[in-house]
């Protein structure tokens, strides 16, 4: 679910992890080019939101083929239980619900 008052855009996500004046930009991933390219589809987006988005895939390529960022952890896990666990549940962020099960 997306927080209050967030729409899932290309500039909501490339623009925290993509420009120099981003709060969230933890790689402190610098590139003027890619500053002026994000600065120029801003304008263009009300205008031409088609347009927008072939500027947006340009912009994410940019940032793409200099890798800012290195993803080192792949969140896929496995639980195994036995027969006599019960109310299995699994919440995508807190992992499994361990108040919830019961075991016979």
């Amino acid at each position: 679910m997306w927080p209050t008052g967030y729409y899932p855009s290309a500039s909501t996500f490339i623009t925290p992890l993509g420009t120099w004046d981003a709060v969230s930009n933890s790689s402190a991933f610098c590139d003027p080019r890619i500053d002026a390219m994000v600065e120029r589809v801003t304008r263009v987006q009300a205008r031409d939101p088609v347009a927008s988005q072939t500027l947006w895939r340009e912009i994410d390529r940019a940032i793409v083929d200099q890798a800012p960022y290195l993803w080192l952890v792949n969140p896929i896990g496995a639980d195994f239980t036995s027969p006599r666990v019960g109310n299995y549940q699994v919440h995508p962020q807190w992992g499994v619900l361990l108040g919830q099960l019961w075991v016979r």
